[in-house]
């Protein structure tokens, strides 16, 4: 048989006083006694009462509860975002309520309907796709419900559906022009633009902005050296297999993986078939995951600071939630990317090659 709930008419009970005298004692309300407030905090606690977020939030009192929607935890890019929103939200006292859409659309309305009929004060959600119409939908159910929602908006800052904070979306071509200024002048892509959802999107859209730039720099990315897989996870392995049959003239001197997991497994891939990291070949990643400098060669990368987007995030949800910003304009607060520069890159200035040439005009941003 199961325990019954205790409640806090149970409490005043116990303590002989009235039900509002203990709701405003477990909240700490200044307008109860200390010796009154005490009394009632260690009889609640002699009892194991657990509040009923719920309950409150009817009574117009707030759940104390963020929402927090991620897209999947396939690689650990979103695990210093979970640390930051948890340590920042639990010192505002709140708490977290996360759920991944793993790329599912009916996953991801279900998730955001949750969060409404939960009734959490505010929430956080990176979005599973890039279809604009899909997202300004979700955007309408959390605003129709009064809900407060800022976006990690990793990519495109242009179509704004809510408050949001991310890294710039042309970020990547601090990549490009790092790999130039090392002296490298034919540059490949591996990427993974066929994987579902939004991952897919930001693959697609990375390898279009890494194509149109180093066009304009005057050096063109060559169809041969665009490395795509539908399984970025391990599909780099398979990759690196592919690149290591060609011969040295044929292939690239570098490779741009769209992100950090095709990186990794491009890394282990080359080293299972005996290809050299970086001495034959150069890799660098794209969004700064934990842990690239345990890989087997420690992965040079663009960081787009996920904690620190993650920080500012729920920074500003608490202070739209608490009221202490108004809810317009919307806001975007852009966090500048890091280029971290490990083991994986060979500066080729200095070597003789058959690539290399002329200093490029651009230098990092």
């Amino acid at each position: 048989m199961a325990e019954q709930r205790i409640t806090i008419l149970d409490i005043a009970k116990k303590a002989g006083v009235n039900g509002s005298t203990v709701s405003l004692a477990l909240r700490n309300d200044r307008r109860i006694r200390p010796t009154t407030r005490q009394r009632i905090l260690e009889i609640a606690g002699q009892m194991n009462y657990v509040p009923n977020r719920m309950a409150r939030s009817l009574g117009g009192g707030k759940t104390r509860m963020i929402g927090v929607l991620l897209t999947d935890l396939d690689n650990s890019f979103f695990a210093p975002a979970l640390e930051e929103m948890q340590a920042t939200g639990h010192a505002g006292g709140y708490d977290l309520m996360v759920d991944f859409s793993l790329g599912d659309a009916h996953r991801e309305i279900r998730a955001v309907r949750q969060f409404c009929e939960s009734r959490v004060d505010g929430v956080i959600w990176a979005p599973a796709w890039g279809n604009d119409e899909r997202r300004a939908g979700i955007a309408a159910i959390l605003n129709r419900a009064s809900i407060p929602f800022v976006l990690l908006a990793m990519e495109d800052p242009a179509h704004v559906f809510g408050h949001q904070v991310g890294a710039r979306f042309d970020a990547l071509t601090v990549v490009a022009d790092y790999l130039l200024e090392k002296g490298h002048r034919r540059i490949g892509v591996a990427c993974s633009t066929t994987a579902p959802g939004m991952r897919g999107h930001i693959h697609r859209r990375r390898q279009a902005l890494l194509r149109e730039y180093l066009a304009k720099v005057g050096h063109p990315l060559r169809d041969a050296d665009v490395y795509d897989t539908r399984r970025n996870l391990y599909g780099g392995v398979a990759l690196a297999a592919e690149i290591s049959r060609l011969p040295a003239q044929d292939r690239p001197t570098a490779i741009i993986a769209t992100d950090d997991m095709i990186a990794q497994a491009l890394v282990a891939g080359f080293d299972v078939v005996g290809m050299a990291v970086p001495q034959e070949i150069s890799v660098i990643g794209c969004d700064g995951s934990p842990r690239n400098d345990e890989a087997l060669v420690p992965l040079t990368t663009l960081s787009l600071e996920i904690g620190p987007v993650a920080n500012r995030a729920i920074k500003l949800l608490l202070d739209l939630t608490r009221g202490s910003l108004p809810r317009q304009p919307l806001r975007s607060i852009e966090i500048s990317p890091r280029l971290i520069e490990r083991a994986s890159v060979k500066d080729l200035r200095h070597s003789v090659s058959d690539h290399a040439g002329p200093s490029p005009g651009a230098g990092l941003c």
